[in-house]
């Protein structure tokens, strides 16, 4: 049996400040023991570690870990999780593609989807740090 496994369910955002924004969405996750990659995906043939694929595990696209934002102590943003253990079968691999295509497409259009709706409410824009001008660029 691989250690590896899918997890299907939903997953929760709130925003608490400085307008109030919330949404759900279902999704999967897969945990990859990387010792498995090749097993895992030689179970089905539209996934890979090695080459171009509907889905496609590339090692450099997995180097981080947001942490979720506090400030002053009060609470801005929360985030959940509500998932199921699933084996990683050739039934599954195929079934996660089928019950959520393009899911990766969806994620991206949902992101700017939330955030259209928290600039209808609001909201300030944040660009990213290093999209920011530097300190001596910066008006006083």
């Amino acid at each position: 049996m691989l250690k590896s496994c899918i997890y299907e369910g939903s997953i929760r955002h709130r925003r608490f400040l400085p307008v109030k924004n919330e949404f759900r969405y279902r999704l999967f996750l897969i945990y990859l023991d990387l010792s498995e990659l090749k097993r895992v995906f030689a179970l089905h043939p539209l996934w890979s570690c090695d080459r171009p694929n509907i889905a496609w595990f590339r090692r450099e696209d997995h180097f981080g870990d947001p942490q979720v934002p506090y400030q002053n102590g009060r609470r801005l943003f929360d985030a959940s999780l509500d998932v199921e253990r699933r084996e990683v079968t050739r039934r599954y691999l195929g079934r996660v593609l089928v019950q959520y295509p393009l899911m990766t497409v969806k994620v991206v259009a949902m992101i700017y989807w939330q955030a259209v709706r928290l600039k209808l409410k609001g909201a300030p824009f944040y660009p990213h740090p290093r999209k920011r001008p530097a300190a001596s660029e910066r008006r006083l």
